[in-house]
């Protein structure tokens, strides 16, 4: 069987219980006919080098991400980026203190550069860690007739873990890229990528992605 992210830092007897519940951890992602590709947080302070919230393994996330979105652009898939809005940060509030630019550097809340929007995509600002709350997100995707999720972003323990949460609840299928998510703790982001397997979405790799998610109806 292939690797999984877990491996080695979950009890079999844990991964057993998990399974018992009726969904195979080893198992082939579902993609949607039409699945919009949700990009989160995928900022310059949370995935370029020299900002105090790069996760451990930005980069190659968002290099990972890049290769989604033009898969997703490809096929004319919809496309929404989120990004926190600061405004709405009270003093000493989670990670405000950090989310500066540090002096000579470019805007640490804009989309990283190798993933920078394009006419047309949407950006959209959140004030609290899942993409859904307090945002017209749901309304859109309804409107735009989008039927499935992929998710890619930072952090997956926070952000990333929530918005697929909220997603779960309004019943959307999705699918996370593991390769295209990053965090600031291996054990976090290991964890939190067999929670959301396990129970809210379907764990797909860089490839399976790039080749079945976003083929034309």
């Amino acid at each position: 069987m292939p690797s999984r992210p877990w491996d080695g830092l979950v009890p079999a007897a844990d991964l057993r219980a998990l399974e018992a519940r009726g969904r195979p951890l080893h198992r082939s992602p579902r993609f949607t006919r039409r699945p919009c590709l949700l990009l989160v947080d995928m900022t310059r302070s949370y995935v370029e080098p020299g900002y105090p919230l790069t996760c451990i393994g930005g980069g190659e996330a968002a290099r990972a991400a890049a290769q989604v979105l033009a898969a997703a652009r490809r096929a004319g898939a919809l496309v929404v980026f989120t990004r926190s809005d600061l405004t709405t940060l009270a003093p000493g509030e989670g990670y405000g203190h950090l989310m500066g630019t540090p002096p000579g550097r470019p805007d640490a809340n804009g989309i990283a550069d190798v993933l920078a929007p394009e006419p047309g995509e949407v950006v959209l600002d959140k004030a609290r860690p899942s993409a859904f709350f307090g945002t017209p997100l749901d309304a859109f995707l309804t409107q735009r007739g989008v039927d499935g999720l992929v998710v890619v972003g930072v952090v997956t323990s926070g952000c990333v873990h929530t918005t697929v949460v909220d997603a779960y609840m309004r019943s959307y299928p999705v699918v996370v890229v593991e390769q295209a998510v990053a965090d600031y703790s291996d054990f976090s982001h290991r964890a939190a990528l067999l929670d959301m397997h396990a129970k809210y979405a379907d764990l797909a790799s860089l490839q399976e992605t790039v080749d079945g998610a976003f083929l034309s109806p």
